[in-house]
C-alpha cells in the first residue's frame, strides 16, 4: 500500500488547529492570550505546545527526538514556562509522561552532549509528553467545547468552521508574529459578527430581493434626516459588465445621500470611493463621464504626471452653491492603505462575492448588482 503524504499532512494540520481551538475554549479567562504559530504550534503566557499526529505509527522515542530538541532550545530561552508535546500514536492511550534525566538523554541520544546534565534535569521538570486521542475523538471534544458557548448543534457546526477559518487566516495573513495573537473573547465576537453576515445572506434568499433591500436600508441607513458629517468610505465591488453609466449613477446617488443642498451652499462631506475590479482605462473613461456631467470629484492627483498626494484627497473643501466636490475617488487599494484606519468614521463594503472575516469596523452589504445600492440609500 502506497503512503498518501497529502492525507497525513492535511490530517495533521487539521489536528493541530483542532488542538488549538480546544485550548482556546478551555483557558480560564476569555481574555487569556493565545499565540498561534509564534513559539511552536501555539502558546499561552505560561505554556508552550507542539502537536504531533502519527495515525499510522507506533510510539518510539526516536519519533519525538526532533520535537523534544526543539522544545529544549525554547526552554533555554525561557526556563520559567511549561513545555508540552501533545502527540497521538496508534498504540498509546491518553496519558501523560514525565521524563527522568536519563530518559530524556535516551530520547535525544547523541545530541545530549550539547546540553549540561543540570539543564536536562531542569528541562524535565518543565516538560510533559501528553499522549492524546485520535483525530475523530478530538474533533468531538472540540465540538463539545464549542457547544458550551453556541448552545445548539447547528450553531456549533457553523462556529467550528468559523473558528478554524479565522485561526488559519490569522496565520496566513500575518507574517508579523505579533498579529497572530488572539483571545477567546475576540474569536467569539468575530463568530457572532460572521453569524450576522451569514444571516443577512440567507435572509435575502428567504425574503426576496425587494424586501431584503428594504431590510438593509432600515438596518444600515435608517434615515437621511440630520445625517451627520463623517468620514465615510464606500468600497464597491464591480462586475466586468458594469457600464460606466451605471457606475456614475451609483456614485451620484451615494453623493446625493450625504451631501445636502441648501439655498446658498451644500452641507456634508464628500464620500470616499474605492472601485474594485476596474481597469485603468475604464476608470479614466468613468472620470471623463463624471467631469463632462459637471460632477466634481478629486482623486489625489493635483496635476498631470504627479504622484498620488493623500492631502489633495482629504483636504477640506468649501462647498458653495455651484462648486461642490461630490466624491473623493481612490484609484487603487495601495492608495487607500496610505490612510490610517482610524481616519474613518464609517466604512461600507458593497460586495457580490459573499461571506468573509473582514474587520468589525467595516459594514458588509451583500448585493447582486451595484444598482441595488440606489435602492438601499
Amino acid at each position: 500500500m502506497s503512503i498518501d503524504g497529502g492525507y497525513y499532512a492535511i490530517k495533521g494540520f487539521i489536528y493541530q488547529y483542532d488542538a488549538t481551538i480546544l485550548k482556546i475554549m478551555n483557558v480560564p479567562s476569555e481574555d487569556d492570550l493565545i499565540a498561534i504559530e509564534c513559539i511552536q504550534d501555539f502558546s499561552t503566557k505560561d505554556e508552550i505546545y507542539q502537536i504531533k499526529y502519527k495515525e499510522a505509527q507506533n510510539y518510539s522515542s526516536s519519533k519525538i527526538k526532533k520535537a523534544v530538541i526543539q522544545l529544549i532550545e525554547e526552554w533555554k530561552k525561557n526556563s520559567s514556562l511549561k513545555y508540552y508535546l501533545i502527540a497521538y500514536f496508534k498504540d498509546k492511550q491518553p496519558q501523560e509522561k514525565i521524563f527522568t534525566h536519563d530518559e530524556i538523554k535516551g530520547v535525544i541520544s547523541k545530541e545530549s552532549l550539547l546540553y549540561s546534565d543540570e539543564d536536562l534535569q531542569n528541562f524535565c521538570h518543565n516538560f510533559v509528553l501528553a499522549f492524546t486521542v485520535d483525530y475523530n475523538n478530538q474533533t468531538q471534544l472540540v465540538l463539545k467545547s464549542i457547544k458550551k458557548f453556541a448552545k445548539d448543534d447547528e450553531k456549533t457546526l457553523l462556529w467550528y468552521w468559523c473558528f478554524f477559518r479565522y485561526l488559519t487566516d490569522k496565520v496566513a495573513s500575518n507574517q508579523n508574529l505579533a498579529k497572530r495573537i488572539c483571545t477567546r473573547r475576540e474569536i467569539l465576537e468575530k463568530v457572532n459578527a460572521f453569524e450576522q453576515k451569514y444571516f443577512d445572506c440567507s435572509y435575502k434568499q428567504f425574503l426576496g430581493k425587494r424586501r431584503y433591500l428594504n431590510y438593509i436600508k432600515k438596518k444600515v441607513f435608517p434615515s437621511r434626516l440630520n445625517t451627520p458629517t463623517k468620514k465615510r468610505l464606500f468600497i464597491l465591488e464591480l462586475k466586468e459588465k458594469d457600464s460606466n453609466n451605471k457606475i456614475a449613477n451609483v456614485l451620484r446617488k451615494i453623493s446625493d445621500h450625504f451631501i445636502k443642498k441648501t439655498t446658498n451652499h451644500f452641507l456634508g462631506d464628500a464620500p470616499y470611493i474605492l472601485l474594485k475590479n476596474i481597469n485603468k482605462e475604464k476608470q479614466i473613461e468613468l472620470k471623463e463621464k463624471l467631469y463632462s456631467g459637471n460632477f466634481n470629484f478629486v482623486d489625489g492627483y493635483p496635476f498631470y504626471g504627479s504622484n498620488f498626494k493623500k492631502d489633495c484627497l482629504t483636504q477640506n473643501f468649501k462647498n458653495h452653491k455651484n462648486d461642490v466636490i461630490k466624491v473623493r475617488i481612490f484609484n487603487s487599494d495601495k492608495e487607500l492603505q496610505l490612510i490610517s484606519e482610524n481616519y474613518w468614521n464609517e466604512i461600507y463594503d458593497f460586495t457580490i462575492t459573499g461571506i468573509d472575516f473582514s474587520s468589525d469596523t467595516i459594514t458588509k452589504v451583500y448585493v447582486d448588482d451595484i444598482d441595488e445600492i440606489k435602492q438601499i440609500l
